[in-house]
């Protein structure tokens, strides 16, 4: 392959990790102002640390090796911390209002194959809004889009995984 990182479609299912990234538009309580949040999680309030986050991380990791926490920052939840049927308005699953917010930190380990499911919800409009999902320098490879609820069970056996 021209792409040596392409080997990750070959991976043995039983080693990559798996995200279930849920698109919700939710409350803040103290505000009511409507953000977008993934798993529950919001991460608008960015502007509260005090330098870039990616530099905090090393300095972090320089002086304690890794992983580390990171002061200000949430884990992003491998799964949303409520489940619902994500075609119905979202009121019947975690509620308008968010969980928490701040900035969201994927711990991820060099070299691990990992798995983004990114699932839309019906807004709090209750229309169902598209919400772009987008990643900055990984490779990536779309393997599968679909529309309705993701069911691993079914909808697996139906990824691309050679082109």
């Amino acid at each position: 392959s021209l792409y040596p990182e392409a080997t990750a479609l070959s991976v043995s299912t039983s080693l990559i990790r798996r995200f279930f990234l849920v698109a919700t538009q939710a409350k803040v309580y103290s505000t009511g102002a409507l953000v977008w949040a993934v798993n529950n999680i919001s991460s608008t309030a960015v502007t509260t640390l005090s330098e870039p986050l990616i530099t905090m991380s090393y300095k972090a990791a320089k002086e304690g090796g890794w992983p580390v926490e990171i002061e200000g920052t949430v884990d992003l939840p491998n799964n949303p911390p409520t489940i619902f049927k994500y075609s119905k308005p979202m009121l019947e699953g975690p509620g308008q209002y968010l969980g928490s917010e701040a900035p969201l930190v994927l711990r991820l380990v060099k070299g691990e194959v990992v798995e983004f499911v990114f699932q839309n919800t019906i807004a709090l409009d209750m229309e169902s809004k598209f919400h772009s999902w987008h990643s900055h320098g990984h490779s990536v490879w779309v393997i599968g889009t679909g529309i309705g609820i993701f069911n691993a069970s079914r909808d697996i056996q139906n990824f691309n995984l050679v082109n």
